[in-house]
């Protein structure tokens, strides 16, 4: 059912009935109440069912494979239609002020009729405190602006007081060492490398290690006296917590007025114990494949968290697929168990024969989208030191992932490694498994919760290192103990447990096998320019591009801007504990909105960031400042989500500042977009062309007309002295997308032609990919060479999928016509994932009102508008994530439209 000018639910399951909406604002301690009066209606027969909305399924394809839009399936599921022509819910909060979303629904279902609401009245009311004494307009700030625009009652709209809950508090920094760590073991930190942090002459007894916000026990080596000398060291146990941002942890060591804790003593001598199995587990895993390119929303991660799996299994086949991994020194009289973590990304049942070496061991059976872990036994015997294989083939599935695999083994006394971890559990009996050993961040949890692990036992290990040897249980590795009075014959230490017994995980280590840190450093300076509480416009930066920012701080500054420049090092250091991750960063954003004065309205990240941060493949770029990924999208599932970065106030996902990003990804890119965004604001080039306007249009099939979508929520707004150039497919069916080739070169061509003749702003509306607007290939990255449009670069408005993925690590659209120097764009506003049309046309919409006839002063104001137009229909919310400024949000527009200001004087030829 349809209804000129208003929209239609797309809830999947819902009735597909029309629908209107707007925005209030609510004051923040407001209980509304609506009250409904319907003042004229009139009813009409059903003639039958109404359609429902279908459900996001995977991505359209083009002849090559790569995804250009949304695919959609029928759904089983049916939920009920409205029971009221009118509806009040809660929006979100931007910036402080409460909004709500009033709906209206002309037509609803009674039964066999359909009721028309031909007039109503409707009432909002409320009682609350007058927040108002505590409350101060404020029309200079951008956001509220355009909140204020955006609602029924703007006189509502003020600014509250700073928000009540508090943000995490910035780590103590000084005097504090950080000490990067990238593999489990004891390592060791010497004077050498803390005097030069300030740790000189301290006294070593109010040393305090940290691992976040858990205090680690170390080992001491030097006198006991109070001051800290050359030769002197601290020696820790540290067990790296797995991050999908970064290969390395880190321990934070610090002086305090208090005593830091030291590792405690106790005998591990073993005379008199009868002899146990020393248990060892290698992980095996490597990471090729990202999940989410499978477009496959709501398959979960796998299992520590991120989106990397090893290996495609699809099947039927009869092939199985090998992967050899190596053991040391196994002890072949004992039991084994096999370990796999597997993720199914379709429904239904999936069966998988399992083989070690050529037997079977098994079947590794589930159903349905979801990652599980399976523990078959293998038989003594099976494995051996050195060379294994693991064979796996699907009997029944449609489509797996692989994540990774675990052994778990009695080590023998072989000589092996400069060092060993090994725990102690209850040998495996016939079809049953020995408790887990933990492994990565579970490590504590799994070993504690542990059970039936005997009696005390005695454990011997060899190592293929001479001596001297070290010893320590590190059942709890946050509290290590250190063990003496174990044996040592040659290479072979003998170790037994205490009394009692109970789960026990040991360390063993040569001299040789003890570790120096990958790195010691004192903390990063968290401001690098500017005001340490309180800026317009907060920068954040990797240092590397610092000096590059210069112009720019100096230009916004030359425009009232107050203007902080902070180094994303430092935010780690002071609100993450050194360690690379996205929540720091929105740590401190929410701490700046909190308490800084004046609030910052503006925050423009500088560097490139990818979801590949950990460079698993080979083309994967540094990450600068990482993209903030979540399940966003309802096709694809985790894509770049910058927009939550600045989602501080209330729990939505509404900006409460306006972001943009510079994606560089070298000092030399940073210049060159800093270099354009000031050209573009001081230097403007005359001759008119900022008068332009150019709209592109993919051909209509069954996603929409994308020309009518265009004039109606671009074109229409497009006035004197502006004038809109479209260049439409016209020509094809509204079925079937297959724009005539001759229609789609003229497309091409007259794009380029506009471009390089010069734009305020372009759009386009479609189907794309990351590289290309439209199947027939309007635009491409390959195109961008024949750009030469300096100083008159538009702004890209990208109403399409993927241009804006800057997340990739393969070049896209959007950010190289921002990164481009002779051309481009000056800002590209995209999508980083997949959308429909619906929602894209109330970005756009918004966008082009606010552009020209609000005439805002900012891009970021700009995008504001389009995400509060499209917030206040309740629908495709995916988007207020998924659409990221490449650019700075404070960029001011460029409406000033200048003549040329030369004339061309032919001579004059008189005759005779």
């Amino acid at each position: 059912m349809t209804a000129e000018g208003y929209d239609q639910v797309a809830i999947p399951g819902a009735p597909r009935l029309p629908y209107t909406t707007t925005l209030i604002a609510l004051p923040p301690d407001a209980f509304p109440s609506l009250h409904v009066e319907v003042l004229e209606e009139a009813t009409l027969p059903l003639p039958g069912s109404l359609a429902v909305a279908p459900r996001p399924a995977g991505a359209r394809r083009d002849a090559s494979g790569r995804p250009i839009g949304p695919a959609f399936t029928p759904t089983d599921e049916r939920l009920p239609a409205p029971a009221s022509p009118v509806a009040l819910e809660e929006a979100g909060t931007v910036r402080g002020v409460r909004l709500a979303r009033l709906t209206f629904y002309p037509a609803l279902p009674d039964g066999g009729r359909l009721r028309l609401y031909r007039r109503l009245r409707v009432e909002v009311r409320w009682s609350a405190d007058d927040a108002r004494a505590t409350a101060t307009p404020s029309p200079a700030d951008p956001l509220l602006s355009q909140v204020r625009r955006a609602v029924l009652n703007p006189w509502e709209v003020f600014t509250p007081p700073p928000p009540h809950f508090p943000a995490s508090a910035a780590s103590p920094i000084s005097p504090t060492a950080f000490i990067e760590v990238d593999t489990p073991g004891l390592y060791r930190v010497s004077y050498t490398d803390l005097a030069p942090l300030g740790f000189g002459a301290a006294d070593p007894h109010n040393f305090r290690l940290f691992r976040g916000s858990d205090e680690v026990a170390y080992e001491w080596e030097g006198d006991d006296d109070t001051t800290f000398e050359p030769g002197e060291s601290i020696l820790f146990y540290a067990e790296p917590r797995f991050s999908r941002w970064t290969r390395v942890d880190v321990y934070r060591l610090v002086i305090d007025t208090a005593a830091g804790l030291r590792m405690g003593d106790r005998s591990a001598d073993p005379t008199g114990l009868p002899t146990g199995t020393a248990w060892v587990e290698e992980v095996f895993e490597e990471n090729h494949l990202y999940t989410p390119d499978r477009f496959t929303a709501g398959v979960p991660p796998g299992k520590d968290g991120d989106r990397w799996v090893w290996d495609y299994l699809v099947g039927p086949a009869s092939a199985p697929t090998d992967y050899p991994f190596s053991l040391a020194a196994v002890d072949g009289t004992s039991s084994a168990t096999l370990t796999l973590w597997l993720i199914g990304y379709t429904a239904g049942d999936h069966r998988w024969a399992v083989e070690v070496n050529g037997t079977g061991i098994g079947e590794a059976v589930w159903s349905g989208q979801a990652a599980v872990t399976q523990t078959l036994p293998i038989p003594p015997g099976l494995l051996r030191s050195g060379s294994n294989v693991l064979s796996l083939r699907p009997l029944a599935t449609e489509g797996g992932w692989l994540d990774g695999f675990a052994v778990r083994y009695g080590r023998s006394a072989e000589p092996a490694g400069a060092s060993v971890t090994f725990g102690k559990v209850v040998s495996p009996s016939a079809g049953t498994s020995p408790p887990s050993l933990p492994h990565r961040t579970y490590l504590p949890l799994v070993l504690r919760n542990a059970s039936g692990a005997g009696p005390a036992r005695a454990y011997t290990v060899a190592l293929d290192a001479p001596g001297p040897y070290r010893a320590y249980d590190v059942s709890d590795p946050l509290q290590p103990v250190r063990l003496s009075d174990f044996q040592v014959d040659g290479q072979r230490l003998t170790l037994g447990d205490p009394p009692g017994g109970g789960p026990r995980r040991y360390f063993v280590t040569a001299e040789s096998g003890v570790r120096p840190p990958g790195r010691v450093r004192s903390p990063e300076d968290l401001v690098v320019d500017g005001g340490a509480d309180g800026a317009d416009l907060l920068i954040i930066t990797h240092p590397a591009f610092a000096d590059a920012l210069d112009p720019l701080v100096d230009l916004r500054r030359s425009q009232g801007l107050s203007v902080t420049v902070v180094s994303v090092l430092g935010i780690y250091d002071a609100y993450g504990d050194g360690r690379v991750d996205p929540e720091p960063i929105r740590t401190f954003i929410a701490d700046a909105y909190a308490t800084w004065s004046p609030r910052p309205s503006y925050v423009l990240l500088v560097g490139d960031g990818s979801f590949d941060p950990r460079q698993y493949r080979p083309d994967s770029p540094p990450t600068f400042i990482p993209p903030y990924l979540a399940d966003v999208d309802p096709w694809g599932g985790e894509t770049a989500a910058d927009n939550r970065y600045v989602c501080v106030d209330g729990d939505d996902n509404l900006p409460d500042l306006l972001l943009g990003r510079l994606p560089v990804g070298s000092a030399e890119e940073a210049a060159t977009v800093v270099g354009k965004i000031v050209a573009y604001e001081t230097d403007p080039l005359p001759g008119g062309w900022n008068a332009n306007v150019v709209l592109v249009a993919d051909d209509a099939d069954e996603a929409g007309d994308f020309a009518a979508a265009s004039d109606d929520h671009a074109a229409v707004y497009v006035t004197g002295p502006f004038t809109a150039t479209r260049r439409y497919c016209s020509g094809s069916s509204p079925y079937v997308s297959d724009c005539p080739v001759e229609e789609a070169t003229a497309i091409h061509d007259g794009l380029l032609s506009d471009w390089n003749r010069g734009a305020l702003v372009v759009q386009f509306t479609g189907h794309s990919s990351w590289q290309q607007w439209a199947a027939e290939r309007f635009f491409h990255l390959d195109d961008l060479p024949s750009l030469r449009n300096g100083r008159r670069w538009p702004v890209a408005v990208e109403m399409t999928c993927f241009t804006g993925a800057f997340h990739r690590p393969e070049p896209t659209l959007d950010e190289e016509l921002v990164l481009l120097e002779d051309g481009g764009a000056v800002a590209a506003w995209g999508p980083t994932g997949l959308g429909v049309g619906t929602g894209h046309s109330r970005l756009s919409d918004g966008f082009f009102r606010a552009v020209f006839v609000d005439e805002v002063g900012t891009v970021g104001e700009a995008t504001l508008a389009g995400k509060l137009r499209l917030a206040a229909t309740g629908q495709n919310l995916d988007l207020l994530d998924t659409f990221v400024l490449l650019g700075d949000p404070a960029l001011r527009f460029d409406r000033e439209i200048l003549p040329w200001p030369y004339h061309l004087f032919l001579p004059l030829v008189a005759g005779d």
